[in-house]
């Protein structure tokens, strides 16, 4: 199958790396799922595969991609009623639960220990995929794992931040990148559990 990997690590050069072309489809394991891929992202954890932060060279070639949309291939028993043909979301971590990995195995994200989501097809435990929301077009879901998660926990866990608090955002290249490019100044952002709208732009 194509798929975008890590053929290498260049700490200096990363994208000497990056390289495009076939990798072996996923093998079929207890409690694994099989997705064909329509939509990944592009994080900036694959820039530090490519430099070798948590990817060794002799771990490589390694699939790139830390979250996906596809179409699932095969029925998943029990989980929600996900049948073959399922539009669905992949989550990020590997590990975190123990499910479809060996007991105190320690959590990862896709692409660190096993082959991320940028191919034509990707596998992860049955336990990490999710329906699609149906209110989300498939390139928006696409960022549900590794962008939105990390921006929702920071602002809801970390923060403690409540629906309807307001936030001041600086960031426009981070996980939560939410300033557009014309402002002069940074928005100010409501949130509302489990979105995050635009108020007003603070007063000089």
């Amino acid at each position: 199958m194509k798929a975008v990997y890590a053929s290498t690590v260049n700490h200096a050069d990363p994208l000497a790396a990056l390289a495009v072309g076939e990798q072996p489809e996923p093998q079929a394991r207890p409690f694994w799922s099989t997705v064909s891929v329509r939509a990944v992202t592009v994080n900036h954890h694959d820039v530090w595969s490519l430099q070798g932060v948590a990817l060794a060279a002799e771990q490589t070639p390694m699939i790139l991609g830390t979250d996906a949309v596809g179409i699932l291939d095969e029925d998943i028993p029990g989980k929600h009623g996900l049948k073959a043909g399922s539009e669905v979301v992949l989550y990020t971590f590997v590990g975190t639960d123990g499910a479809g990995v060996a007991p105190g195995e320690r959590r990862t994200i896709l692409s660190e220990k096993y082959p991320g989501t940028m191919a034509e097809k990707t596998s992860v435990p049955s336990a990490n995929v999710f329906a699609k929301p149906a209110s989300l077009t498939t390139a928006e879901a696409a960022a549900l794992g590794t962008s939105w998660l990390t921006a929702y926990s920071l602002l809801f866990d970390a923060a403690g931040i409540k629906p309807g608090d307001s936030v001041l955002i600086q960031a426009r290249a981070a996980a939560c990148p939410l300033r557009p490019s014309s402002s002069p100044m940074p928005p100010v952002w409501k949130c509302s559990s489990p979105r995050v709208t635009r108020t007003s732009a603070p007063k000089r």
